[in-house]
């Protein structure tokens, strides 16, 4: 028995020690210095500063690895990309140019490797067309009555059939061109751009031998205005008579354009608008009765020209959203209020180039404007965007050569004196703009 209680005692003494080794070792109680961690080459195991692929939301692999200590904080895991250099990756990506997405710009053009960072230049050119309202106004030639032929006529006391009217004027497009250059930086942009539409004229006639006359008739003429044959006022009487209008127009100016969100931006600048517009009222009274050659002397023309020169601030706003990667759809409006410089002509001639008439005046008022258009911007390239729309433009407060016209010329030789007019411009346009 005394050597079975030796044997047992022996066995106990060993069972204890290898207890108390296993109680000191490093896999049971952690490190507490990052230079006691393992060597690199474990198996991963749970790192709260990077979860791994394959395991979303999580801090971690499984931790089926109890017996290790945790990853230091943003360490890398073996077996898994390194995250600063994913993150170097993606961050790249995010910043390259995609062509086929509309960026959140003042000129819908995505940076370019080429370019400096979040700048460039830019130039658009394009062509454009205006149409004038209709111009405002009742009759300006009348049929004279059946008692005046033949035999000297005087002016009719009743109302007669109109002839002809300023409505009958069918107005033309006026076509012109336009052009635009900016810089752009950031989410802003400067720009100078501007457009001319060429003057053309628009005309309606009407023609019956001594038969017609004009409301000029009812008063004096203006000295060496005078008719022919029996009658000695030449707006009496007449076999042709037409009605002309001229209009062109210019546009310069200066802006300073902001996203202030994702397709939609505002602008603020300087703007200079001319209008100029010439209307003639022609009289021929014998055009049907003398022919080879024409008797000069009695084509006698009153014209009525206008310049209007607005120039001051104008606020603005662009919003647009694409529909397609390639195609995009906006709506633009600017609106002007600025001191308006202009001018009013009174002039009366006639065919041989004697003038009995040539006064001006001019004067200073508050004019403003307001344009609204529409547009689609196609995107075949990636430095090119092709656009085509329609616009309106409204002009008020000006003075309009219709309501210029005074039949009484004699008592107002300077016109009617009436310039607080509006007018409506419109039509279509397009441009093409190129990123540098």
């Amino acid at each position: 028995m005394g050597k079975w209680r030796i044997i047992w005692l022996a066995l106990f003494l060993l069972g204890a020690g290898a207890a108390s080794v296993s109680a000191q070792s490093p896999l049971m109680f952690p490190p507490q210095t990052p230079s006691e961690y393992p060597p690199p080459g474990y198996s991963p195991y749970p790192s709260p500063g990077y979860p791994p692929p394959g395991y979303p939301g999580m801090g971690g692999y499984p931790n089926t690895m109890t017996n290790y200590p945790p990853v230091p904080w943003g360490a890398p895991i073996p077996g898994a990309p390194d995250p600063r250099i994913e993150m170097e990756k993606l961050d790249k990506q995010n910043k390259s140019p995609n062509p086929l997405i509309i960026p959140d710009g003042p000129n819908a053009f995505p940076d370019q490797e080429s370019c400096i960072k979040d700048q460039g230049c830019y130039v658009n050119i394009g062509g454009m067309a205006l149409m004038r309202n209709c111009l405002n106004g009742g009759g300006v030639v009348f049929q004279e009555p059946a008692s005046a032929r033949p035999g000297t006529s005087t002016f009719p006391n009743t109302v007669q059939p109109t002839a002809l009217d300023y409505n009958d004027v069918h107005l033309n497009f006026n076509w012109g061109v336009r052009a635009a250059i900016g810089y752009r930086y950031d989410n802003a942009a400067v720009e100078l751009s501007g457009y001319y539409i060429f003057g053309a004229t628009s005309t309606a006639t009407v023609s019956d031998k001594d038969s017609l006359f004009l409301p000029f008739g009812r008063y004096p003429p203006p000295l060496g205005i005078s008719g022919g044959g029996n009658n000695t006022n030449v707006w009496l009487r007449v076999d042709q008579a037409s009605i002309l209008d001229n209009v062109s127009l210019a546009n310069l100016e200066a802006n300073y354009r902001v996203t202030v969100s994702q397709g939609a931006e505002i602008l603020m600048g300087l703007r200079f608008l001319r209008l100029n517009e010439a209307l003639s009222i022609v009289s021929n009274q014998d055009g049907l009765t003398v022919l080879n050659p024409p008797d000069t002397r009695f084509i006698d023309t009153y014209l009525v020209t206008t310049q209007t020169n607005i120039i001051g601030p104008q606020i603005g706003f662009e919003l647009e959203t694409p529909i397609a990667p390639w195609l995009v759809v906006g709506l633009a409006s600017k609106a002007l209020a600025g001191v308006n410089f202009y001018s009013v002509d009174i002039d009366v001639f006639r065919g041989d180039g004697f003038t009995a008439l040539n006064n001006r005046r001019t004067s200073t008022t508050i004019s403003g404007a307001v344009e609204l258009g529409a547009y689609i911007d196609f995107l075949p390239l990636e430095r090119m965007r092709v656009r085509a729309g329609y616009e309106l433009l409204w002009l008020f407060n000006v003075p309009d050569a219709v309501n210029e016209v005074s039949y009484d010329i004699s008592t107002n030789p300077f016109g009617s004196r009436q310039d607080h007019g509006n007018i409506l411009f419109s039509g279509p346009f397009f441009e093409f703009s190129f990123l540098f």
